[in-house]
């Protein structure tokens, strides 16, 4: 019954790597925003940028990537721009004019974690924290431009956040959601013992914002998306901050930092949210990423989509042993300093979410982020993504540890004998006609390889287990003779399964989980569903006309 393989194509996931910064890229055609001041030593336009750079915010633009930082090198509001993540090239200052209720030092304005996001009516917005000049209290202001390269003049007579905490308001981030932009802060939070104000743990908090993002957006309130959990997250400390929400496939990421910039605790988390008004939840009581041998304190997270298509997080990382600076404030405001001893470098991780997990790994260049080099099924998920057998749960997740369902299944086999008509729709009152499945299912259906769980159902989202799989692959190569199965304890010579699993341990497509047990009640995950589908095709019973398949 087996035939021919479908011709292949390559899977369209190209490599992006991840590094530290590089090497010069080429300027944008844009205007040069405002050159760095006088006497910075490291931060000047059109230079390679390798040196300090805090608190990251990165958009893109046109398919330049622009990316921001805490006043830095003697820049209020520095930049810099990218064609690839990876190679970033100092543009210099992006400020125009501060905050007017913001005290101005002798190198300019004191900005700290910038945001900035394209309107959706045309221009830019940026919003950062700046010094009251009241301790070490800081409030959120906003300022526009019409290019991402500036000059950004800031807005209002008065700060645009102000929270009545003892150090007011930090870490904006700015976000837009179906034409509707959105603004989210940290609050600092209140200690126990404060003499005036009661207790208030540190949390995130959202509101979304008029179209040209100048005054919040009429009948708008204010919702809480999260706060501290050490009870639960000991590696929180009793601070999150630099809070970053992006939609991903389908699903809302707000990713955060937590615990002690300045030392090697601090460390990123994410939650999973339903909206930019939350509500949101965290998944996981451990950290998104830690302190490793690579980078000490990684921290600020800047999500953005690559130019492939995947999900990357630019965000800072001491450069070890260093985790503070030598000098503060010298460093910041351009001290030779920061150039040989404590700085933050920029970092940018490519990021792997499957349902509500996410995690960071350096880019390898591989296709789905979730097949790890030399993982027994990489060359099986390979094979199957160029012959075109599957696309992956998403364009960038292949679903390794997902369980395959019957429908999941069906497909496998159709694309696996190349997509061949059927004759008739199958009658099953769970397959509807426009379904991914159902021509998949009616052919199996023809062919015998299938007839449902009952004369009408097929079940297309339940779950198959290597028994049902066995007899799945055993029909489609036409019910050939085989063996039967020798020292498996749990496969009975009676069972309906038996002389499936006979006939694939055979043939080499599987040898048990244990050289004594074949698990036939064990759920098939999409990672070995590959592999057996991949050693399938390398069988004499499939009449292989075309090219060689990877020794799998």
């Amino acid at each position: 019954m087996l035939g021919s393989r479908p011709k292949g194509h390559l899977a369209a996931c190209l490599l992006a790597l991840v590094a530290i910064l590089g090497a010069v890229v080429a300027v944008s055609g844009d205007a040069e925003p405002a050159a760095a001041y006088p006497g910075a030593p490291w931060f000047q336009p059109n230079r390679t940028y390798d040196q300090n750079f805090p608190d990251p915010a990165i958009i893109e633009v046109g398919g330049t990537y622009y990316a921001y930082a805490t006043t830095t090198g003697g820049a209020s509001l520095p930049v810099m721009s990218s064609t690839d993540l990876v190679n970033w090239t100092a543009r210099g200052d992006a400020l125009g004019t501060g905050p007017s209720w913001s005290p101005v030092g002798p190198g300019g304005w004191n900005l700290w974690a910038p945001t900035v996001v394209e309107l959706p009516g045309g221009g830019f917005m940026a919003a950062f924290a700046s010094p009251t000049g009241s301790g070490n209290r800081r409030c959120i202001a906003t300022a526009h431009a019409s290019s991402p390269l500036g000059p950004f003049v800031a807005s209002g007579t008065a700060p645009f956040v102000c929270e009545p905490d003892p150090n007011g308001a930090l870490d904006p981030f700015l976000v837009v959601d179906d034409g509707v932009p959105w603004l989210i802060w940290k609050n600092e939070g209140v200690p126990v013992g404060h003499p005036t104000l009661a207790p208030r743990r540190t949390g995130f908090w959202a509101r979304a914002l008029a179209d040209d993002g100048r005054a919040w957006r009429p009948g708008s309130t204010t919702h809480q998306l999260l706060e501290t959990t050490e009870w639960l997250r000991p590696w929180q400390g009793t601070v999150i901050e630099n809070p970053a929400l992006v939609e991903f496939e389908g699903r809302w990421l707000l990713l955060y930092s937590a615990n002690d910039w300045d030392s090697d605790r601090y460390a990123m988390g994410y939650a999973v949210c339903s909206s930019p008004a939350g509500p949101c939840s965290e998944p996981g009581v451990g950290p998104l990423a830690a302190s490793d041998a690579r980078r000490l304190g990684p921290g600020a997270p800047a999500p953005i989509v690559g130019p492939t298509g995947h999900l990357h997080v630019g965000y800072q990382g001491w450069n070890p042993p260093y985790t503070s600076y030598p000098a503060y404030p010298q460093c910041l405001a351009g001290g030779t300093e920061c150039t040989s001893h404590g700085q933050r470098f920029l970092f940018v991780d490519r990021a792997c979410v499957v349902d509500t997990s996410v995690t960071l790994f350096v880019d390898d260049g591989r296709g789905f982020c979730d097949v790890a080099p030399g993982a027994f099924f990489e060359p099986a998920v390979d094979w199957l993504a160029t012959e075109g057998i599957t696309l992956g749960l998403t364009a960038t997740a292949f679903g390794s540890a997902h369980a395959v369902d019957r429908a999941q299944m069906a497909v496998f086999l159709w694309r696996l004998m190349g997509e061949p008509q059927p004759s008739a729709p199958a009658a099953f009152v769970d397959v509807p006609a426009g379904a991914y499945y159902a021509d998949a299912v009616a052919w199996l259906v023809a062919e015998g390889v299938t007839a449902g769980v009952t004369p009408d159902r097929f079940d297309p989202s339940g779950a198959v287990t290597r028994a049902q799989m066995a007899v799945f692959l055993w029909r489609l190569a036409g019910r050939n003779a085989g063996p039967p199965p020798a020292g498996f304890v749990d496969v009975p010579a009676g069972a309906w399964f038996a002389p499936a699993t006979g006939w694939l341990v055979d043939r080499g497509v599987t040898g048990g989980t244990t050289p004594v047990t074949y698990s036939p009640g064990d759920l098939v995950t999409r990672a070995q569903m590959g592999a057996f589908l991949c050693r399938l095709s390398n069988t004499a019973d499939y009449a292989d006309l075309g090219a060689p398949t990877p020794a799998c």
